[in-house]
């Protein structure tokens, strides 16, 4: 009898061991499929954002407009007026099927200022290589697939934190005006002295004497709601006053 209890004991305890695994398992494939559900589902949405921040006391606008030129490909633009200073900088860029951002043309004009810049930048994906026009002078460098612009890598930024928003780091690869430089990112939702927004994720990098910080709304898909800008011991905050879909 007590070998009978004890067989029927060892058979309950191998049922419910392979319950529990095969539970897990349908688990992790429900909620794998509910992931690339969502994933599959991201879309970027045309829309115009307005942006308001004070520097020396006087306010300075700024608009984004997100565009969609045709499927998968997009134009984001950027344009700031702060006194007699303004600059206007745009990137297109595509999306592929994988969600990674790749950059094809990038554009920054300024005016008003003493380094009057004019900067055309071309992706060339087929041949891995960027031509850049700064002021009239061409130069040509070999890059990878993965190389942002200065616009473009916060699209892919907005991707990877609908893929995974509580990521502690991201790193990209940003041909920059001058050079080409690796972008590093950390997490920083709990900044000291500074409540845990609970409506965005923010992430801050650092570079010698400068740092950008960077909220991005959960509830808006990601999109930059808030700036913070520091180069020395100048500081500017750039708030999101105004979203507009198409």
């Amino acid at each position: 009898m007590k070998v009978y209890i004890l067989t029927i004991r060892k058979y309950q305890k191998m049922a419910l061991i392979f319950y529990k695994r095969n539970i897990t398992k349908i688990f992790l494939l429900i909620l794998s499929l509910f992931f690339h559900k969502n994933l599959y589902s991201f879309e970027l949405h045309p829309y115009e954002a307005k942006y308001q921040a004070t520097k020396y006391g006087i306010k300075a606008t700024g608009k984004r407009t997100l565009e969609v030129i045709e499927k998968n490909k997009y134009r984001l633009t950027m344009k700031v007026d702060f006194l007699w200073f303004s600059f206007i900088e745009s990137s297109e860029f595509i999306i592929t099927e994988d969600f990674n951002v790749q950059s094809l043309n990038y554009i920054y004009k300024s005016k008003g200022s003493k380094n009057k810049k004019n900067i055309i930048m071309i992706f060339d994906l087929k041949n891995s290589t960027l031509t850049k026009d700064i002021n009239g002078t061409l130069t040509n460098h070999k890059i990878s697939d993965i190389t942002h612009d200065k616009l473009s890598y916060q699209i892919q930024m907005r991707i990877d934190l609908f893929k995974e928003p509580s990521v502690r780091s991201l790193n990209y690869l940003v041909a920059d005006h001058d050079k080409t430089r690796k972008y590093l990112f950390s997490n920083k939702n709990k900044i000291k002295n500074e409540l845990i927004d609970q409506t965005s994720v923010i992430f801050e990098r650092n570079e010698k004497n400068k740092t950008t910080r960077i909220w991005f709304s959960i509830d808006q898909d990601f999109i930059p709601e808030k700036f913070y800008l520091k180069k020395g011991d100048e500081e500017q905050i750039i708030y999101l006053k105004d979203l507009r879909y198409f």
